[in-house]
């Protein structure tokens, strides 16, 4: 299934060194450019682990706002239950 261009472009601003984790839509919006306003303010809530819409899963939610990206291995799967990745044992 093809990933979103956005997360694509997160990864590589992460792996530069453009980006640093946890993360803001602020500061995706400052490393990865191009996009349209709104979306970095909702790209990351929309796309978090438990999102209320199901939607693919690439991000965790670390505190009010802020973001890290899941291992690849987490990511695209159902977002309903995962289990934090700082917590293994406990759903969120």
């Amino acid at each position: 299934m093809k990933t979103s261009r956005l997360v694509v472009e997160i990864d590589r601003a992460i792996e530069r060194g453009k980006l640093h984790e946890p993360f803001r839509g602020s500061d995706v919006r400052a490393a990865c450019p191009g996009f349209a306003h709104t979306t970095y303010s909702t790209f990351l809530p929309k796309h978090a682990l438990n999102n209320p819409d199901k939607n693919k899963v690439h991000f965790e939610k670390v505190g009010a706002g802020l973001y890290r990206r899941l291992p690849r291995s987490q990511r695209n799967s159902a977002p309903t239950p995962i289990q934090s990745i700082d917590n293994p044992n406990q759903p969120d």
